[in-house]
């Protein structure tokens, strides 16, 4: 069992540039959100998973395979989290309307995504509500997968923060693979903004 992360997201969509997979993508340019709360979880990975390209062969594999269940039309996977927690059959929920807009499919988790990842998830919810009373709610929609939650690349910088051989410029946030979400990008855009200050003020 891994630990997992649940961070806010406000809309999923999936990336169609990626042939023949689905592949959810975070995009804050609508004019409407759906309503209700969007959350993520996701499963932690080692460094030594990453780089023997585990994490990389498991994100291909569950966008390609949940393509492929999902009838090869871009609708996503779906199931209620009741359903997924309780180990029982896919069922699009009544009461929250999935935010994905292809459309989407009951299907399980267990269909597209390894056992190590559905074992984990299982897990983690469980334990969030434990804590957090009410995070549970059966009727919720559980939809995936998402196969990336931050940039797969980061542009190296210095102690200065400014890009390595580029004087001037500053990668930050999410984007430059400095950050995973919203809070922790604008810490880092606090870092650098201390930084870009610092330097004119010499």
């Amino acid at each position: 069992i891994k630990g997992g992360i649940f961070f806010c997201q406000i809309l999923n969509l999936n990336d169609i540039f990626k042939k023949e997979k689905v592949v959810y993508e975070n995009p804050f340019y609508f004019e409407k959100t759906p309503k209700g709360a969007t959350l993520v979880a996701t499963v932690n990975h080692t460094i030594e998973e990453v780089s023997k390209d585990i994490l990389w062969n498991s994100n291909n594999f569950s966008a390609e395979t949940a393509f492929k269940v999902a009838g090869g039309k871009y609708k996503a996977p779906s199931t209620t989290l009741g359903a997924f927690a309780e180990h029982r059959a896919a069922e699009i929920s009544t009461a929250v309307k999935p935010s994905y807009p292809i459309g989407t499919e009951p299907i399980s988790p267990e269909e597209y995504l390894p056992e190590y990842i559905t074992d984990s998830l299982r897990a983690s919810i469980s334990d969030f509500d434990s804590w957090m009373g009410g995070f549970y709610l059966p009727e919720a929609t559980m939809t995936g997968p998402e196969t990336r939650t931050t940039s797969p690349i980061r542009l190296l910088r210095a102690p200065s923060f400014e890009a390595e051989g580029i004087s001037g410029l500053y990668p930050a946030g999410e984007g430059a693979g400095y950050a995973g979400g919203i809070i922790s990008s604008a810490r880092d855009g606090l870092m650098v903004a201390e930084a870009i200050i610092n330097k004119n003020r010499k």
